[in-house]
Formats: structure tokens, sequence, C-alpha cells
């Protein structure tokens, strides 16, 4: 049976793998997938071009970083062809600008509040730099003992090296990506902590992740039940960024298969 996981990070953003190695661990794994790099469109036009050779199946997708009330709500988009993606991609190249600046800035903090001195050069060289992958920096250059640690003692939220990605607002987001024809989803809505997915969810949303690799049985009913109350399309992703992630899932590990799958990718074709 097919199975598509429709959120999948690359090195385009902060995902250890190449679209290439996604994409060859991918095939044995689902027949669906998007890729799905944090206000990044470059890696899925990438993969989108490669998908075939790898017996797959394509969905262009990107996640953008919003905030509502003070806290990050992240936006899926995906797209039914490359020049309706490449409408936003500008857009998003000032928003990796922004998480550069961010970066430098976090560096600093740690320099001011714990005598970190964190190298930012490897960062600057990726096309979105986000925490996990300040995360990940700090534990190559030997400042944290596990990517965990980074989160809890110097840039999770509450820290003194703590920076938000950006405060654009979550409806700004909605509606530039629906004017490019994208169909909009809420991603992992199991994270707030702030915000009820409801009150996103009127904003004018087409879908929710429902099915997330953090997930509990529990979850997937709850958010299944809110699709079916606000007439929601349903999907589903791992959120891979790496394996054997403690705070994401492996390729896979997750999926829409069947009707759910079926109803998906029409919907986010037309």
């Amino acid at each position: 049976m097919n199975r598509g996981d429709f959120h999948i990070h690359t090195t385009y953003s902060d995902g250890k793998l190449t679209v290439d190695e996604v994409l060859e661990f991918a095939k044995t794994k689902v027949n669906y997938l998007a890729i799905t790099d944090h206000d990044e469109v470059d890696g899925a036009i990438e993969a989108y071009n490669k998908a075939t050779d790898y017996g797959l199946n394509l969905i262009l997708g990107t996640e953008v970083s919003t905030y509502n009330n003070n806290e990050s709500v992240h936006i899926l988009g995906y797209f039914k062809s490359v020049d309706d993606m490449l409408k936003v991609r500008d857009y998003l190249k000032e928003k990796t600008i922004k998480r550069r600046i961010r970066c430098i800035e976090i560096a600093e903090l740690l320099k001011v509040h714990y005598n970190i001195e964190l190298d930012v050069a490897p960062l600057m060289k990726r096309s979105s730099v986000t925490r996990g992958s300040i995360a990940h920096e700090m534990f190559n250059q030997g400042l944290v003992s596990t990517v965990k640690e980074a989160f809890e003692k110097y840039i999770g939220r509450d820290c003194k090296a703590y920076i938000p990605s950006n405060h654009t607002p979550t409806i700004e987001v909605i509606n530039l990506l629906k004017e490019a024809g994208a169909k909009v989803f809420l991603a992992h809505p199991v994270r707030f902590t702030k915000n009820d997915p409801e009150e996103i969810i009127k904003m004018g949303v087409d879908g929710i992740e429902a099915f997330y690799s953090i997930n509990t049985k529990e979850d997937d009913e709850k958010y299944l039940a809110l699709a079916k109350k606000y007439n929601l399309v349903v999907s589903a992703g791992s959120d891979f960024h790496l394996f054997n992630d403690s705070e994401h899932g492996d390729i896979g590990c997750v999926y829409l298969e069947g009707e759910l799958l079926e109803k998906f990718v029409k919907f986010v074709k037309e």
C-alpha cells in the first residue's frame, strides 16, 4: 500500500541529510513525500527534479515560521507547481537573511552570558539557519555534550541566549501562501503551549498535521476530530531532521495511507 510522509528537512535548512540522501532512504519507506525546509524552497525544487529517479512522488513544500500569542507557530505550505512555489521565494529569502542575523546575535549572547564562543562561519554557509542548526553546531564544536543540552541550558525558550525566529504574524503567512496558490496546513499542533489550534484554524488553514512523530494515540484522535469539525484535510509528518533524533522522527515513522493519502495528494495538486 502507498504511504506518504509530508514533513521532511534537508541540509537546505537544519536537516543532516542532503536531498539525495533523503530520497535514497525515503524510497525504502514511502512512495510519497514532501521536503519542507524552514523558510526555504530550493531543497524542495531540487528534490522535485530528482524524485522520479528514485521512484518517488514528490509534493512541493515549505515550512514557514510565524508568531502568534508569544509563541512560534509553524505553517506548512504545499504547492502544485514550481512556478507557484517561486512566487514566495523572495519573501522567504528575506526571512533566511533574518535567520543569519539572529544566529550572529545568539552567538553574541552565548559569549556575554555563558562565555561560550561559537564559530558561526559553518552556519553562514547554510541556506536557512535555525536554532536546531545552532544546537548541532554547538555540539560539533564541542561546546555542549548533547544537542538537547544546547536547548535546555543555552538557546531554548527562557534561556539567556534565546531569540525567537521572527515575529511574522501567522495570518500574514497564511494569506501570503494562499495568494501564491499553496494549500496551507497547521504543523505539529501538539507542540503548542500557548496557542489554541482552533484559533489558528480559524485564520483559514486548509489542513492540519494530525499524525506527527511525537503524538500519542490520543493526540492523533484529538486532531482528527478537529479536522472533522472544521472540514480540514489531514496530513502526516515525521519532521525528519536526522536519524535517532529525540525531538523528531525518522522518515516514514508516521504516514498517510489509503483514502487519507489519496485525498491529501488530490487536494494539494488541485
